[in-house]
């Protein structure tokens, strides 16, 4: 069996019949579109590829190399994934600004917060990046309104305007300032059809150590299932019984010379932080975005999905879950894929075979972005 008859089959099977007809009674479908650790890739550079198994090869080919990403392939892609679901959240796992490339960083990021609104992310973690400036620089991106421009800046703020702020919500329950308060809303719910989903956040508990400390005094990183474990306990006193965690942390698949692949579900020689993390959630939880280890993985770990999308803006991933009507729970299982972005520089013979491996309804996702 060829590589690219193993990957159909295989997918057929993980995403083929796991969610039952969207309309069907007492169940309303709900799409989750995930990024994480966009890092302000704006533009579609040559540098942005993605090393993908060939499926038209048998087992043990070169791997392709793909031309992958840019702020106008990821907000196609992101479009024609919103097509496919009445319902659709999109939903990002922090990094979002910060050691970016300069058409964001001469902007000082207000162009890709402006961007990734008009894309239509809806919520987000926060990551340790977005600390890179400190928690001041942090709140009026958040916020809004215009930075000093001193004569020597090497940075703009306001350079088309003033700046408003972001039109998605960041959310992390693990930070805390001095006086014990939440800098971020620890959580936010969304209702689809009347049902309430919570989406909680949590960023890295190792962020001090990754920022310059002085931005960031008088902030605590508590431990990162606590928190989110905590703010859970908040919603389910207010009825919710379906929910998200957002975390900036993450894991890797494979070895350093063989990287998993990331779609496979049994997620070979799995290892990191987050792990251990989504073991301790309450279970209640059944999907885990992530991000933070720049890894494209969806792993079924004890009943609940954990998902992340590599990095920079290369891939999209996409989670069908289903909610009860009658008791407002997420329903198992739930599909998921990972998808290339791709773009106008991917190879369109390399584009013809991702398109023709990939099941249904992602490949015309795929075809008409």
């Amino acid at each position: 069996m060829t590589a690219r008859l193993l990957l159909a089959a295989v997918l057929a099977v993980t995403l083929g019949s796991c969610v039952t007809d969207p309309g069907e009674r007492g169940r309303v479908a709900l799409r989750l579109i995930t990024i994480n650790d966009f890092h302000g890739n704006l533009e579609a550079a040559p540098t942005l590829q993605l090393v993908l198994t060939d499926p038209g090869e048998t087992a043990g080919a070169q791997p392709m190399r793909v031309r992958v990403g840019g702020a106008a392939a990821l907000a196609g892609i992101a479009k024609q994934l919103r097509k496919g679901s009445r319902n659709s959240l999109m939903v990002a796992g922090g990094d979002l600004i910060g050691a970016a490339p300069l058409p964001s960083t001469l902007f000082r990021h207000e162009s890709t917060v402006e961007i990734l609104g008009d894309i239509g992310l809806d919520v987000s973690s926060l990551g340790n990046h977005e600390f890179d400036a400190g928690e001041i620089e942090l709140q009026r991106i958040i916020r809004g309104g215009c930075a000093a421009n001193p004569p020597a800046s090497t940075s703009i703020s306001c350079a088309e305007g003033r700046y408003k702020g972001t039109r998605y919500t960041y959310i992390a329950a693990n930070v805390r300032d001095s006086g014990g308060k939440p800098i971020v809303a620890p959580y936010v719910i969304r209702t689809f059809e009347g049902i309430p989903v919570g989406f909680i956040g949590a960023v890295t508990k190792t962020t001090p150590q990754l920022v310059v400390p002085s931005g960031i005094a008088g902030l605590t990183f508590g431990d990162e299932a606590d928190a989110v474990n905590r703010s859970a306990e908040e919603l389910r006193a207010q009825g919710v019984r379906a929910l998200v965690a957002v975390f900036h942390e993450g894991m890797e698949l494979g070895t350093p010379d063989k990287r998993g692949d990331w779609n496979d579900i049994t997620c070979p020689d799995a290892r990191g932080a987050l792990l251990d993390i989504a073991r301790r959630l309450a279970p209640e939880i059944r999907v885990v975005i992530s991000g933070h280890t720049h890894q494209g993985y969806r792993c079924e770990l004890d009943g609940r999905l954990l998902i992340q999308s590599t990095s920079y803006g290369r891939g999209i991933g996409v989670v069908d879950v289903e909610l009860d009507r009658s008791t407002g729970a997420m329903l198992p299982p739930v599909r998921s894929i990972n998808l290339p972005v791709l773009n106008e520089q991917t190879d369109p013979a390399q584009r013809a075979k991702l398109i023709a491996a990939t099941p249904e309804p992602f490949a015309a996702a795929l075809r008409e972005a």
